[in-house]
């Protein structure tokens, strides 16, 4: 049995976005009544426990917001005041569970159902998370990842939005007015089994979707022949009874023939950069200064100059990676870590830092990523450098006698060109099963992409973040896909079948 992941780039691993205004201008549905069906990794899910007010193109009605008890502040997907009354022609439901009541759906949320069977099948036990975290038997979204794609697509109009500080302004999906039904097929911890997403498929056809926004696939640039492959298939009976399918193009590149989702009568999205970005500075103990990203939203570093150690210089290829157990307290106390990218996620790895003791982190790119640099809302002062700046930082790291540094932040940098360029993460073709159809089709907004966020998960997913935001911001194709759901607007990709 086949098991997929969420293409997300950031450290986690379909349809509502919320857009901050640095973000270039997207067209949205106007009008027209689309019915939006987000598959997900986790489902929309953001219903339950924040409510938001929804706003039509023009209407300049100032959203009201509130948060409903103390579970914690992810969007209310249901924003239906403003809209008109459900199409009889719709006919999905709302499958009431932990943490998601009935009433979570309303004229915005008009479906949210959940898909377990083969997990269930797989595992021998009920879909909860197989590492023990949260999760629950419902289409509440524990991960963040659904919740952030589905306000991607068609998100309601959010004022004040920001994630701590970064990408502050108005905000809003690419298709505000658009409805939403939320097909959870994928687990915390286990992934997306090939039976449930043929099953979410199956489900969003017969309830009446125009639109199936799927940020799933298969990792490592492994794709399955499409007569195996539970998206191919899903998809082409979508797509032969009208049902326009967007899908994540993969985060392997820039390695050659790492496009995944390839069936032709799909839209497979890369992902491409926007003209902002959040910009860190290192400055070493010799006045070097080396640009870098970053989203850390805490305290500054106390001390303007730390001591700089790379725990590879002796501690063999785990500590250089900054695996977990692998870096010894005495040696990081206090100091800021260099530590290369790979192996584990990029997040963990700050946290990893930071229960050694840690002061901070500096967190460098070897020659697979090269200059391609994504940010991330670490649990302690962070920056991500390229290749280049990161042997930099290690040739200073081992060979200085007195090794100092310092971490600055800069916040939001908006203008930033050139924009859009195709993300270093992004997948590339060609084709590795039909070389005669180009893959991916195009790319679409996948970096720094700000939207609405699970309050079950703080913004790094990991088990050890205690902090909740509204908003996150996280880069990947997945963010990609759910802007390309405003495509099925165009008559001509509307009414595209597969022959």
């Amino acid at each position: 049995m086949m098991r997929l992941s969420p293409h997300a780039s950031s450290p986690l691993r379909a349809v509502l976005s919320r857009r901050a205004r640095a973000l270039p201008s997207m067209v949205g549905l106007g009008g027209t009544e689309y019915l939006l069906f987000s598959m997900a990794s986790l489902g929309c899910v953001a219903v339950v426990l924040y409510s938001m007010a929804g706003v039509g193109d023009g209407d300049g009605e100032a959203l009201q917001s509130r948060r409903q008890g103390e579970q914690g502040p992810a969007m209310v997907c249901g924003a239906g005041g403003n809209l008109p009354p459900v199409p009889a022609r719709w006919r999905g439901g709302c499958d009431a569970g932990p943490g998601f009541p009935a009433s979570s759906c309303d004229r915005k949320l008009v479906g949210a159902r959940f898909f377990s069977q083969g997990h269930g099948a797989h595992f021998s036990a009920a879909a909860v998370a197989s590492n023990g975290s949260v999760e629950f038997m419902s289409p509440r979204d524990a991960d963040g990842h659904g919740t952030h794609t589905a306000t991607t697509a068609a998100g309601s109009v959010a004022y004040d939005a920001s994630m701590e500080g970064y990408a502050s302004g108005v905000a809003k999906g690419v298709a505000p007015k658009a409805r939403v039904a939320a097909y959870k097929v994928c687990w915390k911890g286990a992934g997306c089994m090939d039976s449930d997403i043929l099953a979410g498929f199956d489900r969003a056809v017969a309830d009446g979707v125009d639109v199936i926004s799927v940020s799933i696939g298969g990792g490592s640039g492994v794709t399955a022949p499409f007569y195996l492959d539970p998206i191919a298939i899903g998809a082409y009976g979508a797509v032969s009874r009208g049902v326009f399918v967007a899908t994540s193009a993969g985060n392997e590149g820039p390695t050659s023939m790492s496009v995944t989702n390839l069936a032709p009568w799909l839209a497979t999205v890369g992902a491409g950069t926007i003209d902002r970005n959040f910009p860190a500075e290192i400055v070493l103990g010799n006045g070097r200064r080396l640009s870098g990203v970053s989203l850390y939203s805490g305290k500054p570093l106390a001390n303007s100059s730390l001591s700089l150690y790379y725990p590879g210089r002796t501690g063999g290829l785990s500590a250089s990676l900054c695996m977990e157990n692998s870096i010894d307290p005495s040696l990081v106390k206090g100091k800021i870590v260099v530590c290369d990218r790979g192996s584990s996620p990029r997040v963990a790895k700050g946290m990893v830092v930071k229960e050694a003791g840690g002061a901070a982190m500096v967190l460098t790119n070897g020659e697979a990523n090269g200059k391609g640099l994504v940010g991330d809302a670490h649990v302690l002062p962070a920056c991500a450098v390229g290749e280049k700046e990161g042997d930099t930082v290690k040739a200073y790291a081992a060979n200085a006698s007195n090794r100092t540094a310092t971490i600055s932040f800069g916040g939001t940098v908006i203008a930033v060109k050139p924009a859009p360029v195709v993300a270093s993460f992004s997948a590339r073709g060609p084709n590795g099963l039909v070389p005669e159809i180009l893959k991916p089709d195009f790319i679409a907004p996948g970096v720094n992409i700000l939207a609405a966020w699970t309050g079950a998960t703080g913004p790094t997913g990991l088990e050890g973040d205690a902090r909740r935001t509204e908003f996150n911001i996280l880069s990947g194709t997945s963010m990609a896909c759910p802007h390309a759901s405003d495509a099925a607007k165009t008559p001509h990709i509307a009414q595209f079948q597969y022959l």
